[in-house]
């Protein structure tokens, strides 16, 4: 970690909410992993955690949390279809920001 530091020239939290207070975290993501599924995205949840980013979403959510992949499946639907209208891609955004409410991180598909 100390070459971490060095290289980049910062510090990092050392523990749980070391440096990211309550009132930081808000109703938005402050970490979104892109990448994809099977390529560490599970050590990535974990190491953002560490960090003081969490919770951080992961698709392992959507198996304990089912109607949130119904929620993704809504956003996925509004947003490739060619009849889908203004109101309905935002009525699909709004329900996925409320899925990941609470939540300060995310990783994996579907995020």
């Amino acid at each position: 970690m100390l070459r971490v530091r060095q290289a980049f020239k910062t510090d990092f939290p050392q523990h749980k909410n070391a440096q990211i207070s309550e009132n930081d975290a808000g109703d938005t993501l402050q970490v979104i992993g892109a990448g994809f599924p099977r390529t560490g995205t599970s050590s990535l949840k974990a190491a953002l955690e560490m960090l003081g980013y969490d919770p951080c979403h992961h698709m392992v959510e959507c198996f304990n949390k089912p109607h949130q992949s119904v929620v993704f499946a809504n956003l996925i639907n509004a947003k490739t279809s060619p009849d889908a209208t203004p109101n309905e891609l935002n009525h699909a955004i709004a329900g996925v920001r409320a899925a990941l409410r609470g939540y300060r991180a995310a990783v994996d598909a579907p995020t």
